[in-house]
């Protein structure tokens, strides 16, 4: 039994660390795809203001630094 018990908690500790990682990963994702669109939101109402007007893609791509 104590052999058993050991493999199972060797299991469940492992499942615990799958899970830190992907919850870890999931949410520096998350940041870096908030982080992208407040930018892309940012530059995009920077050349509205300036009434320059350009294809989404380009401003996805780069944004100019919002000059």
């Amino acid at each position: 039994m104590t052999h058993s018990s050991s493999a199972q908690e060797t299991v469940e500790l492992s499942l615990q660390s799958l899970t830190v990682s992907l919850l870890s990963s999931h949410k520096e994702t998350s940041v870096q795809f908030l982080i992208s669109t407040v930018t892309y939101l940012h530059c995009t109402k920077q050349l509205k203001e300036r009434e320059i007007l350009y294809t989404h893609s380009v401003i996805y791509i780069h944004c100019f630094h919002c000059m």
